[in-house]
């Protein structure tokens, strides 16, 4: 090879390190072309987490060889996301991307086809919230009623780990161990008067109280039942006492108790309107498994409940799930065996959503 042969190639070398290094530099710092825009953008990416985890992500219709998981240099803009399952239905939004952010759902859960369902005669007509306790929850449920049973004027009770919740004296909340000591009174005024009775609702310290013909009231750092909602028929609080879900005919609602920085993120205090239907909401749970969906029992065909699966997720739109049609008259998920049970009667079906 000759002196000058060396030389271009050496120079042509030069040539191509000067033009791949800033390049190189700008797609390690997370730069792509829009070529669209013809224009250099700085990417985000998206962050996805499945029950089930094996499960395929597609975006805008090609599917995604690395999800779920992270999901990196994509340009800013609105993207259709579809994430599926043989034998699952899809969750189906639109997400949007933003430069040098990651947009994350962490919460997507595939509700199968046709879920698994025994179905179980009982020969009892105890609540199932009372079937499914464990051993420890059947005792100081058991001993807090026998601890209520010798006070006079309560109008409401209910029990939460090792505390008593109760109403007594004109409505004035009162709270005490499981076997009565270490009473004291934790509202300062008495809640209004109402002729359908108070159900006190409790989780980790927090306190509602619910009466149809007069409200939802929740138990506030001042000592005072501040009203949420004048037309609720019942409530609960999440697994981790940090959100209260309440409904009435035809709307569910949630509530944020703390500050929630998880994407999308909510204030203390912000008050959401999860769904409204034109049939009749008869009963709504939590799905403690995530804490992030709602079970809802809805009015159906020939006296039959519609079980459904929605998630809390606002972004689009929330997917709502069909999961069960059954005569019912109370559900309840079980964390424990991680089922979802539907009562009626004498009956109980059992339906494994997973």
């Amino acid at each position: 090879m000759t002196r000058r042969s060396r030389r271009t190639i050496f120079y042509l070398l030069v040539l191509v390190f000067a033009l791949a290094a800033p390049l190189t530099i700008l797609y390690a710092t997370g730069y792509s072309y829009d070529w669209e825009n013809k224009r250099l953008l700085k990417t985000g990416a998206f962050y996805f987490r499945t029950i089930p985890k094996k499960t395929e992500v597609s975006i805008n219709g090609i599917k995604s060889d690395t999800a779920p998981g992270l999901i990196e240099r994509l340009l800013p803009g609105e993207y259709e996301i579809e994430i599926s399952k043989e034998g699952y239905q899809p969750w189906k939004k639109k997400l949007e991307i933003n430069s040098q952010l990651v947009t994350e759902a962490r919460d997507v859960f595939l509700v199968p086809e046709k879920p698994k369902i025994n179905l179980t005669s009982l020969e009892t007509t105890t609540s199932s919230l009372l079937i499914f306790l464990s051993f420890e929850q059947r005792n100081a449920f058991d001993l807090a009623s026998t601890t209520m049973s010798k006070l006079p004027g309560v109008s409401a009770w209910t029990n939460s780990g090792d505390k008593i919740y109760y109403l007594q004296n004109s409505s004035i909340a009162y709270q005490a161990d499981l076997d009565g000591r270490n009473k004291k009174q934790i509202s300062l005024e008495p809640l209004p008067e109402t002729k359908a009775g108070w159900r006190l609702i409790a989780k980790n310290s927090r306190l509602a109280a619910l009466a149809p013909d007069v409200g939802l009231f929740l138990l506030g750092r001042e000592e005072i039942f501040e009203i949420i909602s004048n037309k609720t028929q019942g409530a609960q609080f999440s697994p981790d006492a940090k959100k209260m879900l309440y409904w009435s005919d035809h709307e569910v609602w949630a509530m944020w108790l703390e500050e929630n920085l998880i994407q999308p993120p909510r204030k203390a205090g912000d008050k959401e309107l999860i769904t409204r239907l034109a049939k009749k909401i008869k009963q709504a749970a939590w799905f403690e498994e995530t804490g992030e969906h709602i079970f809802l029992a809805v009015e159906g065909d020939n006296g039959n409940s519609d079980i459904k699966l929605i998630e809390l997720d606002r972004r689009d739109y929330r997917n709502i799930y069909d999961i069960f049609s059954a005569p019912s008259s109370e559900i309840f998920y079980s964390d424990k065996d991680k089922l979802l049970y539907i009562q009626n009667d004498l009956k109980l079906y059992s339906l494994d959503i997973f």
